[in-house]
């Protein structure tokens, strides 16, 4: 409400005041008109700045959620002088029998024998409703866990 009645209220007193001055001829008609266009023209830019500064605020919270996760390490133990295996790379997934738990919640099954078979060239969606597993077989098959 205040940022809707305080702009008018700016707009009332200078017209008041402008025509005062202008009644008593220390100011022009012209030069009313013209300080009251600029101030309305430079309300509108506050305005727009602020809204502007409104998405910038949103996108930098979105752009620190974004960061987090390319950051985030995999909770696996890796060996950093293991060798490294070739593997024969197919282009097939195949997920069979999966367990899962979050090592924070180890009382809440999230993934309960989960079977999965994505074959080269296809496309394939996981959809279903929220806490469904859809962001936690991703993690798994990104390694960011190990299944049970």
């Amino acid at each position: 409400v205040l940022t809707v009645v305080l702009p008018q209220m700016v707009n009332v007193l200078v017209l008041f005041y402008g025509g005062r001055l202008v009644l008593e001829g220390s100011v022009s008609s012209g030069k009313l008109v013209s300080f009251m266009l600029y101030l309305t023209t430079l309300s509108e830019a506050f305005d727009t700045m602020g809204a502007m500064w409104s998405s910038i605020s949103e996108a930098a919270g979105a752009a620190d959620k974004v960061f987090e996760l390319v950051k985030r390490k995999p909770e696996l133990e890796v060996q950093p002088r293991s060798p490294i295996v070739s593997l024969a790379c197919q282009g097939r997934l195949e997920l069979k029998d999966v367990c899962f738990r979050y090592p924070s919640r180890p009382t809440r099954q999230i993934l309960n024998h989960l079977s999965l078979k994505i074959t080269p060239g296809t496309v394939c969606a996981l959809v279903g409703p929220s806490g469904g597993g859809k962001s936690s077989t991703i993690a798994l098959l990104e390694r960011f866990y190990a299944p049970h």
